[in-house]
């Protein structure tokens, strides 16, 4: 059995339980395919007003915790300076290795280290690397990386855990691309593998039926943070111009943000306050019931480098909109929804009403046979799994 430890450069903790929830997901898939995985998170660093409030009640040093039978480490310790970056990669990767160190004590050194995304743990994977000779592989998620809005010094150390890298995976070929362009000294193709579905939404199809009649309530459903890139004040609009007064459509955002009393004085100027409604932060089981109980899911972002709610949406046979801001365009077709450019309200207007009209047109279990062709847990391992066979084999 192939030991693997995955470094998430972000994972979910208690202040935030769905960020990065996809690289939990994809692990524990990789647990039930055989694999020996184990995670070292990121640190968790208290602020120092935090810190001296509760001095003495908090959690600090290495634990080891288990996650349905796999082992995650964690590092519980004082942001010292939280506004200096490079001082906080500095604890970040100390407090990574002091936690390696206990992986190796307890379970040898990994066959192989999996990076989910190149900053900042893709350094720690670099370090263990140059003193442990270990491979590692680099998927990278980071919008922020694709869109090249960091700074000099950490793109410095990015181009060197891609040069370092065994081999390089993108969850879109867009990213891919993108990549290849802004990091050309780096010689490497880029492979792309996608996000997977998680199984929760492969269990069964949804349980929402067809519109079927005018007393039928069509249900928008939106999942994101509520910040400027995911696009709701374009979705707001565009559903305002479209539905403002028909009671017969209403539109659901699930997620918080900075955003959120902005958008909710949008919908009240746009007198569609009854038409909308906020639902906050969301379990992953509150997910799949608000897409079971939805009829077309939107993502109306200015970028993304995939898109997993719209993979989650299709796995539960919905059909979508979707802006082509990077991501979707490998996920989204004439067969499962429309696609339409970003930063477009009016456009963004016509392609929802016309998934409204033409909803019975769309074959839900098509849609989610497609989806789990692409994007189901086996088909996306197996395409891991090839990869790790390749570095391993050199």
């Amino acid at each position: 059995m192939r030991k693997v430890l995955i470094l998430p450069s972000w994972y979910p903790n208690k202040d935030n339980f769905v960020r990065g929830i996809f690289f939990r997901e994809q692990a524990l898939a990789l647990k039930r395919h055989r694999f020996q995985v184990s995670i070292i998170p990121p640190p968790y660093l208290y602020h120092p007003r935090v810190f001296i409030k509760k001095f003495g009640k908090l959690r600090s040093g290495i634990s080891l915790e288990e996650d349905n039978g796999m082992p995650v480490y964690q590092w519980y310790g004082l942001n010292w300076i939280p506004r200096s970056h490079k001082f906080n990669l500095m604890i970040i990767l100390r407090a990574g290795m002091k936690m390696f160190g206990e992986y190796i004590l307890a379970f040898g050194k990994p066959d192989l280290i999996h990076v989910h995304s190149a900053f900042p743990y893709g350094i720690l994977a670099l370090m263990i690397k140059d003193q442990y000779k270990v491979p590692f592989v680099v998927t990278e998620h980071s919008s922020a990386i694709a869109t090249g809005i960091l700074q000099d010094w950490k793109k410095e150390l990015i181009s060197k855990v891609y040069f370092a890298a065994d081999e390089l995976i993108s969850v879109s070929p867009y990213l891919g691309n993108l990549l290849k362009i802004q990091y050309q000294n780096v010689f490497k193709d880029w492979t792309y593998i996608p996000n997977i579905v998680d199984h929760k939404f492969n269990l069964r199809e949804s349980s929402a039926s067809l519109k079927s009649g005018p007393n039928d309530v069509f249900r928008f459903l939106n999942i994101g943070s509520l910040t400027k890139n995911k696009g709701q004040s374009d979705l707001i609009h565009a559903f305002a111009r479209g539905f403002k007064g028909n009671t017969n459509a209403e539109l659901r955002i699930g997620g918080i943000g900075p955003l959120q009393e902005s958008l909710e004085t949008l919908i009240s100027n746009l007198n569609v306050k009854d038409q909308v409604t906020f639902l906050g932060q969301l379990t992953r089981e509150q997910v799949l019931h608000e897409m079971q109980h939805a009829n077309t899911i939107v993502l109306s972002s200015h970028f993304e480098t995939f898109g997993v709610v719209l993979i989650e949406a299709l796995a539960c046979g919905k059909c979508v909109v979707a802006t082509t801001c990077g991501g979707p365009e490998c996920i989204v077709n004439s067969r499962n929804g429309l696609l339409i450019p970003v930063k477009e309200p009016n456009k963004l207007e016509k392609a929802m009403k016309q998934i409204y009209e033409t909803y019975s047109s769309y074959s839900p279990s098509e849609i989610r046979k497609e989806c789990l062709a692409h994007f189901g847990e086996k088909v996306v391992i197996d395409q891991i799994s090839d990869v790790y066979n390749t570095v391993l084999s050199r």
